[in-house]
């Protein structure tokens, strides 16, 4: 299919579009970031958050602004690893420590760089199975 595209590409005389991230088999995602080319092992991602027109990658204490959707990176990271919690979010369920109450009926996932995301209304129904897989995938 990518050759086509290319081929309809250069016929017609455009640029191809560069993707924006790249999964490697390795188990390494590489993904342009501040312009430059970034190799980030999937293992080592806590989470990813939107920002704006940006997905903000979180590796440890380290945070990197990609250009992209967040729906791009849920589609090619192992859904054995990652889930999506709130329509702004994706954590590495190896990564998931606690699971806070905060207030009345909203919940946030403490990850063990410490960082807290908030788990979305709409992702609710699907906890015990997140919570359940991060349980049996640290064991």
């Amino acid at each position: 299919m990518d050759a086509i595209i290319g081929t309809i590409a250069r016929v017609r005389g455009r640029p191809l579009p560069r993707p924006d991230m790249v999964v490697d088999p390795d188990g390494e995602i590489v993904v342009k970031a501040s312009g430059r080319p970034l190799r980030v092992p999937m293992s080592d991602i806590d989470c990813l958050q939107v920002d704006g027109k940006y997905v903000v990658l979180h590796v440890g204490g380290a945070r990197h602004h990609v250009r992209a959707v967040l729906g791009s990176f849920e589609e090619r990271l192992p859904a054995s690893d990652f889930a999506r919690v709130h329509r702004d979010a994706i954590v590495n369920l190896n990564r998931i420590t606690e699971l806070r109450r905060v207030g009345t009926d909203d919940f946030a996932i403490v990850l063990s760089s410490g960082d807290e995301v908030r788990l979305g209304r709409r992702y609710r129904s699907r906890l015990p199975e997140l919570f359940g897989r991060a349980r049996s995938q640290s064991a």
